[in-house]
């Protein structure tokens, strides 16, 4: 059985077959590191380096997430579900939002 994260890649690679990837990944053990003989061709993986989440745009997800939830008693799972569902979706409705959260990662690389 194929790693979960070589079906990521060619599902990746599927969308425009004649494009070269670039996947800018962390280094958990899931997924394929630069160079291994299971990427598909047409497709590169830049690692993040270690300890570095402030270069993760996942990680300012994960912020937004701890701002809305942290230090309060829900009533119920389904109230803190709630809450959850409105930080979250703009991040589904609205690129420029997504895009803002790229751009905090990018203040850190450009320094």
């Amino acid at each position: 059985a194929l790693p979960i994260s070589r079906v990521f890649y060619e599902q990746v690679r599927a969308v425009e077959p004649e494009a070269h990837h670039v996947i800018i990944a962390d280094q958990a053990g899931f997924h394929l590191p630069p160079g291994h003989a299971l990427l598909p061709p047409g497709v590169t993986v830049v690692p993040l380096p270690p300890y570095s989440p402030e270069l993760n745009p996942a990680e300012h997800v994960g912020q937004l997430l701890r701002t809305a939830t942290a230090n309060r008693v829900f009533g119920s799972l389904a109230e803190m579900e709630r809450v959850i569902e409105k930080e979250m979706t703009p991040l589904w409705t609205d690129a420029a939002r997504v895009r803002s959260l790229w751009s905090a990662t990018t203040r850190f690389i450009l320094k």
